[in-house]
């Protein structure tokens, strides 16, 4: 049998931060034999590709301070290029900030005049009530709506408002005391500054990272937790004795490995929805033209939501025979997705008529990758779900971080916070 004080649960950027923080006593178990979970990298000949596309950029001063010390140097800093696709014509993002730019006169005239009620923002009842009273609804009609649909793969009355703030660009008047709470997470703008490792992929964080960690042991799937007997088995058939366990492991998959676990509690947890993703891989050979970032883009008819042209994120990438496109795909019971060929292909012809690739000829590998949980998804019930889950598994000293730990929509710098402020609290017992 072996032991670690603290097991920790997924080698991503919250189980990570959790061990290296911690340090000696944790041990770091993970399934694959990959580190980095939805921000690692994957290499195809000379190609960069992130797992949905990342950029660095937090208002956490210690995890700043961390990256910047893994990378000793090796970092690279810009103004974020970020772009929307409507009606034929590309803009800077955000569209609500930018929508007068676009040629089509009607388009702009439909955007034009909304007045917004702080107070009736505040009372919206869903998600899409709210993008109806923060922006109008020539906004909502022309992006605002049909992008969300098409990111979140649902009905948006389906989804709460809360926190929206966070994530979605406003002028402050639909959240008036956002811009004064330095601890909230403030939406990127176009003139926002962005970061990512200057050789590499955004995953050379992560490997960073891990080589400061006490232990990691890859290929190890958690099966079964005792919680009498505070055993934990693995799929390769190791024993492991624990004190504390930190999971950044989907909640749901975490509640069926615990024994004798109350079956009000895995229903509940599988009433937590989620946002599954196609992520295309799409290999080019190298073009001297200008290329944003990233483009969203709101068109039904276009598969992905967002591309990203992996290249612009650094010189040393830009300058490769080869550049990685990148392009986020979602589905849902709601939304089924196309057969992955089909998704390639009309992607591709997407990329060819707009000039960011000149022909089929150009593109020397392409694939695809299922993420089955991309996004965790804000529903009404979900603050409920997740405080009779957390308060149980608290009490057999099981805690639950990161994306789908804590079942929330945070990138990694968050993930990295969450790690460090419960190491600390841990550390200290």
């Amino acid at each position: 049998m072996r032991s670690g004080s603290v097991l920790v649960l997924g080698a991503g950027p919250a189980g990570l931060a959790f061990s290296h923080r911690y340090g000696i006593g944790s041990v770091v178990l993970e399934k694959s034999n990959e580190i980095g979970g939805l921000s690692r990298s994957i290499e195809i000949l000379d190609g960069v590709f992130d797992i949905g596309g990342h950029s660095f950029h937090t208002h956490h001063r210690e995890v700043l301070e961390l990256v910047c010390s893994l990378m000793k140097g090796k970092w690279f800093q810009q103004p974020r290029d970020a772009r929307v696709w409507v009606a034929g014509e590309m803009i800077p993002y955000p569209f609500q900030h930018h929508f007068e730019k676009l040629e089509n006169e009607r388009i702009v005239r439909d955007c034009i005049g909304h007045i917004t009620v702080p107070d009736l923002v505040a009372q919206s009842s869903h998600f899409e009530e709210w993008i109806l009273r923060c922006f109008g609804n020539g906004i909502a009609e022309h992006f605002m709506l049909p992008y969300n649909k098409k990111l979140w793969a649902r009905n948006l009355m389906t989804m709460s408002c809360n926190r929206v703030d966070e994530r979605v660009a406003t002028d402050n008047k639909c959240s008036p005391s956002a811009k004064f709470d330095k601890s909230k997470r403030r939406p990127l703008l176009s003139n926002s500054s962005v970061a990512y490792p200057s050789e590499g992929g955004f995953g050379s964080i992560f490997t960073t990272l891990a080589r400061h960690c006490h232990r990691i042991e890859l290929g190890e799937e958690v099966v079964h937790i005792d919680t009498n007997k505070h055993t934990l088995n693995t799929r390769s058939g190791t024993l492991w004795r624990w004190e504390n366990i930190v999971s950044t492991i989907p909640l749901p998959h975490l509640l069926h490995c615990i024994n004798e676990c109350p079956e009000y509690l895995i229903r509940l947890a599988s009433e937590l929805e989620a946002v599954s993703l196609k992520i295309l891989l799409v290999l080019v050979k190298r073009r001297e033209c200008s290329v944003p970032q990233r483009i969203y883009i709101a068109d039904p008819c276009v598969p992905p939501h967002k591309i990203t042209f992996n290249h612009t994120s650094s010189p040393s990438l830009l300058n490769r025979e080869h550049h990685a496109i990148t392009c986020e795909v979602s589905y849902s019971p709601a939304k089924p997705v196309l057969h992955d060929r089909v998704l390639l292909n009309t992607t591709a012809e997407w990329l060819i008529a707009n000039r960011f690739i000149h022909s089929m000829d150009d593109i020397v590998a392409k694939k695809v990758i299922d993420v089955p949980f991309g996004y965790p998804v804000n529903t009404h019930a979900k603050h409920a779900i997740l405080s009779e889950i957390i308060n149980h598994i608290g009490k057999y000293g099981i805690y639950s971080i990161g994306r789908f730990g804590a079942w929330d929509y945070v990138n990694s710098d968050e993930c990295i916070h969450q790690g460090f402020v419960l190491a600390d609290r841990l550390g200290i017992q």
